[in-house]
């Protein structure tokens, strides 16, 4: 489960929620378990949103599909006229939502 900062402190209430400490530095982190879910608190949502998905066993349980053509490699040193050298990273992968129906979102109203 992902959830916005209200939602974490409605959970926060509840006798199962076993809550972690939040960072200093803000961001995403994880927040605590509620009974067997793991719950992670982002400001990349409302603070009012949640959202959960399912993990399936397999492949056709699954709802969303990432998948690596090349993985993150060091490309080769190229050298400029000014005769500095760089080099970088590149990566090639594929993503698709391929059954949605393992996902829902809500909102959390008083």
């Amino acid at each position: 489960m992902v959830a916005g900062a209200n939602v974490i402190a409605y959970l926060a209430k509840s006798k199962v929620f076993e809550a972690n400490e939040a960072p200093k530095n803000g961001g995403s982190f994880l927040a605590g378990k509620l009974g067997n879910l793991t719950v992670y608190q982002t400001p990349a949502i409302g603070t009012n949103d949640f959202f959960l998905g399912g993990i399936g066993n397999d492949f056709w349980q699954a709802g969303y599909v990432v998948g690596d053509y090349m993985p993150i490699t060091f490309t080769q040193p190229v050298t400029l006229a000014d005769f500095t050298t760089q080099s970088g990273w590149v990566s090639i992968y594929g993503k698709k939502m391929v059954n949605p129906q393992l996902y829902i979102r809500g909102r959390v109203t008083v």
